[in-house]
């Protein structure tokens, strides 16, 4: 299995089970993922955004070039402003960027700096106003994303060890 389609695979069951909690079944909704295709001659193709339905498992491409060149990695839902977080590269310092339901990609907000394994965002309290979880492979710690400038603020060690997992 080649890395991409691993990749694909992780994040796809990693959104399975976050939308169990939010849809009290993993047979029950939609499902957002980012894959890159690979042509296997190690060079970034464009990354594309699709859904699932998980009901029959009906695939449904939204756009196949959200960013030619580039790889995105990572995915959270903000249900309250309606858009995905998200960042760039794999095994490389990530910048934050936003996509919409209908596959509209921002500009980068800013760097987060650090190399991302897992993504999630969280509204419940105490996080109210909503916060950007993010897990630092490089030096196994959790902490948070500031959605306005993309800036990493560390909140705990973690002794988890994610080496080549990408998901959120």
């Amino acid at each position: 299995m080649n890395r991409s389609v691993a990749r694909f695979l992780v994040t796809l069951l990693v959104f399975l089970a976050a939308f169990a909690g939010i849809c009290g079944s993993a047979l029950a909704g939609v499902l957002y993922v980012l894959g890159q295709p690979s042509l296997g001659n190690g060079t970034n193709q464009a990354t594309s955004f699709a859904s699932i339905d998980t009901d029959t498992g009906t695939y449904t491409t939204i756009t196949s070039n959200l960013l030619s060149g580039t790889t995105l990695a990572n995915l959270a839902y903000d249900p309250l402003l309606g858009r995905f977080y998200t960042s760039t590269g794999v095994n490389t310092a990530s910048d934050l960027r936003t996509v919409t339901m209908s596959g509209s990609l921002s500009p980068a907000i800013g760097s987060i700096g650090k190399n991302l394994g897992a993504m999630w965002y969280r509204t419940v309290e105490p996080y109210t106003s909503g916060t950007l979880g993010v897990y630092n492979r490089t030096n196994q710690e959790v902490g948070r994303v500031n959605t306005s400038t993309g800036a990493y603020t560390f909140q705990a060690n973690s002794t988890a060890n994610f080496n080549n997992h990408v998901g959120g």
